[in-house]
């Protein structure tokens, strides 16, 4: 859904995405709301991300639905190889699950020699190298399928919307905004300029643990809880949480006693330099307690989707792996005082000092 100024319209997402950086989107416009159907589908999901790149070099998706072990709808589609994503509808239709096996090369042939684009370049793969990592991602998905060990996907489904209102009506001293924020259970109160965001809000008034990173809302590493939900700080003006709850990492904690997200992400050393450690905290912290308290790990690794740029995702993933009900608010990890406050200690220098040789700027 989208709106505009006295206007409203609704557009496929397969006609919204015009290339990179680009949509069908007017000046005046803002996406409101995403539809997405429950179909029931079965689907495999492979992406190869190269090196340190924060982005993967190629992306396939294969969704399909079945009767009487036989094929009657099928969606397939091909991301970052090409400059716009590729999708190929009912190339499966009437296949039965096992006949796919002995066509798969037939079919990976089929699908690449009728598209005609010419493949992406970057720094981290040239265009034919992206085409052949999608070939072997597209030979793998479909013989997964043919095994016939696909599940139905499990998604979840949320009872209703997020309703964020403003609860301080704007007060304007000069040309300034008058805000208060409750950060951590403190009420701030600030004169502030109306673009001023949330992100420069919280680190002005010492909350340096949120961290600038992309300034686009795509890494995730300055992302809070505003009232429990996960909001990316760099896309919020400080105005639109004014009379709202906002709590950082030091939040989670209770005096030395560390959440248990938090010692989860200590002991399995899900961390590198410590930038981005903050954000995914915050946005694994949403995701259990709100969206899906029992997601399983194919669940967590697609939808928690925070940027490290030290590729340190394996031991990120550890943490995300632990029983669900490890995460409970109320089910803290009894230990002596002397092992939490060690570690509250050295969680504490590796989010507060662990960077600031290759991000000093942002510190000042």
């Amino acid at each position: 859904m989208i709106r505009g100024i006295g206007a409203e319209r609704t557009v496929k997402v397969s006609e919204l995405y015009r290339g990179p950086y680009t949509t069908d989107l007017k000046p005046n416009e803002l996406i409101t709301e995403v539809r997405i159907p429950l179909s029931g589908s079965r689907g495999v999901y492979e992406f190869f991300r190269r090196g340190g790149a924060s982005f993967p070099s190629a992306i396939i998706a294969v969704a399909y639905q079945e009767r009487d072990g036989v094929i009657t709808d099928s969606r397939i589609a091909i991301g970052a190889v090409y400059p716009e994503p590729v999708l190929v509808s009912g190339h499966l239709n009437g296949l039965g699950i096992k006949e796919v096996r002995a066509k798969v090369s037939d079919i990976v042939n089929s699908i690449f020699s009728s598209i005609d684009a010419k493949p992406l370049e970057d720094t981290h793969a040239p265009g034919d190298y992206k085409v052949k990592v999608a070939r072997n991602l597209l030979t793998k998905a479909l013989t997964e399928i043919a095994s016939g060990s696909v599940q139905y996907i499990k998604a979840p489904v949320k009872d209703e919307l997020i309703k964020w209102e403003f609860r301080d009506s704007v007060e304007y001293v000069g040309d300034l905004i008058r805000v208060r924020v409750n950060v951590n259970g403190q009420w701030i109160e600030d004169l502030v300029e109306p673009r001023l965001l949330l992100l420069d809000f919280l680190r002005r008034h010492g909350f340096r643990e949120v961290r600038r990173g992309c300034d686009e809302g795509k890494c995730g590493a300055c992302t809070v809880l505003v009232d429990g939900r996960a909001v990316k700080s760099c896309m919020v003006p400080v105005v639109r949480v004014s009379g709202h709850s906002v709590t950082t990492i030091r939040g989670l904690s209770k005096g030395m006693e560390l959440h248990p997200i938090q010692r989860a992400f200590l002991e399995e050393y899900a961390m590198q330099c410590g930038y981005c450690t903050h954000g995914f905290m915050m946005v694994t912290h949403d995701y259990l307690t709100n969206i899906d308290p029992t997601a399983n790990d194919d669940i967590l690794k697609l939808s928690i989707k925070n940027i490290c740029r030290c590729t340190g995702y394996i031991n990120i993933i550890k943490p995300l792996r632990r029983p669900p009900n490890t995460y409970n608010l109320n089910n803290r990890i009894n230990n002596t005082k002397q092992k939490v406050l060690i570690d509250y200690e050295k969680y504490l220098r590796v989010m507060n000092n662990g960077h600031k040789h290759l991000h000093s700027k942002y510190h000042q």
